[in-house]
């Protein structure tokens, strides 16, 4: 979909940060939350093309209205703009580098919470389903069943009707399709989608071209290789494909190294290597950068990939940016089954945490990394990451406090390292209680609650950590860090501030912290809690970002009985902000009975090709193959302040 904005429904007492209602390639309506920075470096294209609606703009043939839920802050500093959009315009509002926005802390949620929230592992896992309202009785299917959001023959009327959109002429419903399509299918799928794919690289609006580029991969199919290594590589068979006299678009050429990065084979390592040290491919730093987070993903080859990283790791004279994306690829080796051989940059990591003459987004970078490959016996890491939190730069102290919680929550020996646990959980203690600067205690709150969610750590340990936290969130006054707070009482299994959580939901005016308290009850399953928050989900005016979130809070619990709530909003819907929210939420919790609203929608040549493409969005969503979504692998765990344009768009799409 082509960039917009809307006014922001997410404020705290500290800064306001605008969202965005429509993204390119796939339509990202961003929740209440939904806030990862926006790009850096300049960019080229327009940010608001001609015929894009209007933030609030009513649905053609429906009643007017305004802009609903738009906050007002008192004065509070404006946040990043929707991060993502080409051109990079902040539509006037301030520079979150110069207004200190970037180091809050929902940066830090949104770009990992995927990986907490597990929305389609708890709904599978949960019996609770609206198919009864489809004629099932209770005992007709068996548990199997039950676990399944769509049937197999949903799934081809689904593809069926993305392949449809997938060659319309509109560029907001058809690079929306290629997202969508791409997300529900499979390598086993690839001789109908990759043809399909192929077919729209030549598609007259830009971002149809570049949305196709990346859904190649997200297919992950080897399949998908020659054409992309032609984009990447700017051939003349690649010029060709996107109906080009000129070169093949920056864009496209990076969205195609990634597309290299998620197949995962081996086999495009050179094409990958060959965007880093080959001048002869005028490979700008966007591309670079895409290249080397996608040498990360790649399956085997450690023993020919790490010596590049570390070569990269070593220049430097290399862009900085490129090269801050150098300790996070080496993390994600590290994870894989071959990681020893990655392991051994550990070292270097830590050095460049340590020096002062090392820039700030290769700091970052090394903490963010140093958290993901270092364990309680990796001494040296271990006093890096103290030294590194307690260090000048504000960032690199919420990234090494991050790390050193994720550190403690993969410890497979809390007895061993109880010394290391109770140190632990005191430094994440005194960031909650004794912040410098302020911005710190909400991430001394979710350093606590993501450290406790380890089954290894000392039990003594983590009630205290969960009490101290719930004695936070009464006397706490911050609206802000009140909303951390929820959210890590849930993360860390808080159960007895379950009673105290609801009754903040239910009585709480401010939208942004009732937003995160939900999902705070969601995280610890308080049940309990579903009829309060369907009942708020079916209040008439409800702020579309909050109704996103109390879906995405009643999909952590694994109830779906909201979804005929929300596909009768879809139908009395009348502005883009509305139909957003609906439909990502639908796509989010839905069962088979969002099928036929979603379908009908995306097929209904009457209605504005934006509203049209979001109902994609939303079959993608509902269908899609993976446990987390597509771009989570680069989201989750990232530095995401050293993003060019294609990183920051794959951070943005939904």
């Amino acid at each position: 979909m082509r960039p917009m904005t809307i006014p922001a429904a997410l404020c705290s007492t500290l800064f306001l940060l605008p969202l965005p209602l429509a993204m390119a390639h796939g339509g990202k309506y961003g929740g209440p939350t939904d806030t990862v920075p926006p790009n850096t470096g300049p960019q080229g294209g327009d940010t608001t093309p001609p015929g894009s609606p209007a933030p609030g703009t009513t649905i053609p043939g429906g009643p007017p209205t305004g802009n609903r839920g738009t906050p007002t802050t008192g004065g509070v500093p404006p946040g990043p703009s929707a991060g993502g959009m080409r051109g990079g315009g902040s539509y006037g509002r301030k520079d979150p580098s110069k207004s200190g926005a970037y180091e809050q802390w929902e940066f830090w949620w949104e770009a990992n919470d995927d990986a907490f929230l597990e929305l389609k592992s708890r709904l599978r896992q949960q019996r609770t389903t609206s198919v009864t309202t489809l004629g099932f009785g209770r005992g007709d299917p068996g548990a199997a069943a039950l676990t399944q959001r769509i049937s197999g023959e949903d799934r081809g009327r689904i593809r069926a009707a993305l392949l449809v959109a997938l060659a319309s002429e509109e560029a907001d419903l058809a690079d929306s399709a290629a997202i969508a399509l791409a997300r529900m299918s499979s390598p086993n799928d690839a001789a109908v989608v990759l043809p399909a794919l192929e077919a729209v690289l030549g598609h007259a609006q830009k971002s149809v071209r570049e949305a196709a580029t990346l859904a190649l991969g997200i297919v992950g199919s080897s399949d998908a290789l020659p054409v992309l290594r032609e984009l990447l590589r700017d051939l003349p068979a690649g010029r060709a494909r996107t109906g080009r006299d000129g070169p093949v678009e920056p864009l496209v050429r990076a969205f195609a190294a990634a597309s290299i990065g998620m197949i995962g084979d081996v086999a495009g390592f050179e094409d990958l290597r060959a965007a880093l040290v080959d001048p002869q491919l005028d490979a700008d730093r966007d591309l670079q950068a895409t290249a080397v987070r996608a040498l990360g993903l790649l399956r085997g080859g450690a023993e020919r990939v790490v010596p590049l990283l570390q070569q990269l790791l070593d220049d430097a004279k290399l862009d900085r940016i490129v090269r801050a994306q150098v300790p996070v690829a080496l993390a994600q080796l590290s994870e894989q089954a071959r990681g020893a051989i990655a392991r051994a940059a550990l070292p270097g990591l830590v050095q460049r945490l340590l020096s002062d003459k090392t820039d700030l987004d290769l700091l970052r970078s090394s903490a963010v990394a140093l958290g993901r490959m270092a364990t309680f016996d990796d001494a040296e890491a271990l006093e890096a990451l103290r030294a590194a939190a307690r260090g000048r730069d504000e960032q690199t102290r919420h990234f090494a406090v991050m790390a050193l919680a994720e550190i403690g929550r993969r410890d497979a020996d809390g007895e061993r390292h109880a010394k290391e646990h109770r140190d632990l959980q005191q430094l994440l203690l005194q960031e909650l209680t004794q912040p410098k600067p302020i911005t710190g205690a909400p991430y001394g709150a979710l350093g606590l609650a993501v450290w406790s969610r380890n089954p290894q750590a000392p039990r003594e340990l983590v009630e205290q950590a969960q009490g101290h936290l719930l004695d936070e969130l009464r006397d706490e006054k911050n609206p802000n860090h009140r909303a951390a707070i929820a959210v890590s009482l849930g993360l860390a299994d808080a159960r007895q501030a379950r009673a105290e959580l609801l009754g903040l939901f239910v009585d709480e005016r401010n939208q942004v912290l009732k937003s995160y308290v939900a999902i705070g009850l969601g995280l610890m399953g308080a049940t309990d809690a579903a009829d309060p928050l369907r009942a708020a989900l079916a209040a008439k005016g409800l702020d579309p970002t909050l109704r996103l979130q109390i879906a995405r809070a009643l999909g952590v619990l694994g109830d779906r009985q909201a979804v005929p709530l929300l596909v009768a909003n879809l139908r009395e819907a009348d502005t883009f902000v509305e139909v957003g929210s609906t439909v990502q939420a639908l796509g989010l919790i839905g069962d088979r009975a969002a099928v036929e609203p979603l379908l009908a929608l995306v097929g209904d040549e009457k209605q504005h090709a934006l509203r049209r493409g979001f109902a994609a969005v939303g079959l993608g969503l509902l269908a899609e193959r993976t446990e987390l979504p597509w771009n989570a692998i680069f989201t989750v765990g990232s530095n995401y302040r050293a993003k060019t344009p294609a990183l920051a768009e794959i951070f943005d799409i939904l």
